[in-house]
């Protein structure tokens, strides 16, 4: 609705010269680090180039209440000794947690 009225009241080119500067910055940052948002694809993307196969992933429900920022517990492990833990309020989440612990982990060998 902002950028709407910012376009209605003083058109394109005043959208252009507000939010460049912002998309610039963004994309910089995504260009930076692609699987920041995104350590499960990251992971994956380094085991495979290892020629280790896909990582192995087991989540398990801990809670059943909705909005439990643990409510999932998940491991994953790849070969030859990477296994982490993580925790969510879903399984993707947790996973993603767990990618992140394990990255981390590489990034400590």
């Amino acid at each position: 609705a902002l950028i709407g009225a910012v376009y209605r009241i003083h058109g394109l080119s005043a959208v252009h010269q507000w939010l460049t500067p912002h998309w610039q910055c963004s994309a910089a940052a995504v260009l930076s680090d692609p699987h920041r948002a995104n350590c499960k694809s990251a992971l994956q993307e380094w085991s495979q180039g290892q020629g280790l196969g896909l990582p192995n992933y087991t989540c398990e429900e801990m809670s059943q209440r909705h909005g439990d920022p643990r409510r999932f517990r998940c491991t994953v492990s790849s070969p030859p000794q990477v296994e982490a833990e993580g925790w969510g309020g879903s399984r993707r989440d947790a996973e993603q947690q767990a990618a992140r612990a394990a990255l981390d982990q590489l990034a400590g060998i």
